[in-house]
C-alpha cells in the first residue's frame, strides 16, 4: 500500500498551488555519484508529495536506484557555496518513476528549483 501525501490538496493555500504549478514540469539536470562514478542524468519533476519530497522522472531510469543521491546545478562538488546545487536522495523508484527527498524545505526548495530548472521546452524558468 502506497503512503498519501502528508498534504492533501484541499488544505494547500492557493500562493502554494501556484508555485506547485510553476515548479511541477521542471526539468533538473545533474549528477548520480556511486562508487566514484559520476554519471549524467535528468529528472523532470511530476508533483509535490510534501514539504521536500517530489515525484520525478529520472532519465535514464536504468543508472539509478534507491539509495542514490543526485546533485542538481553546480556539479563540481564544491561546498564554497551550498545554493549552487541541490541534492535529493531517492527514497522510492519504479521504472523511471522516483520519489525524491531534497535536502532542503520551504521556500528555499522552491526558489531552488526555480532557479536551476528548467521548462520542458527548454526555456529557462520566470523567476
Amino acid at each position: 500500500m502506497r503512503a498519501r501525501s502528508s498534504i492533501s490538496r484541499s488544505a494547500r493555500s492557493p500562493a502554494n498551488a501556484r508555485r506547485d504549478a510553476m515548479t511541477a514540469g521542471l526539468r533538473l539536470s545533474g549528477i548520480r555519484t556511486r562508487d566514484g562514478r559520476m554519471v549524467r542524468i535528468e529528472a523532470i519533476l511530476l508533483g509535490r508529495e510534501n514539504e521536500n519530497r517530489w515525484r520525478a522522472r529520472i532519465l535514464p531510469a536504468e543508472i539509478v536506484q534507491v539509495g542514490d543521491r543526485l546533485r542538481f546545478g553546480d556539479t563540481s562538488g564544491s561546498p564554497a557555496c551550498f545554493l549552487a546545487f541541490l541534492d535529493a536522495d531517492i527514497i522510492e523508484g519504479n521504472g523511471d518513476n522516483a520519489l525524491l527527498a531534497f535536502h532542503f524545505t520551504g521556500a528555499a526548495l522552491e526558489e531552488a528549483l526555480i532557479r536551476m530548472g528548467d521548462t520542458p521546452s527548454g526555456e529557462p524558468q520566470p523567476a
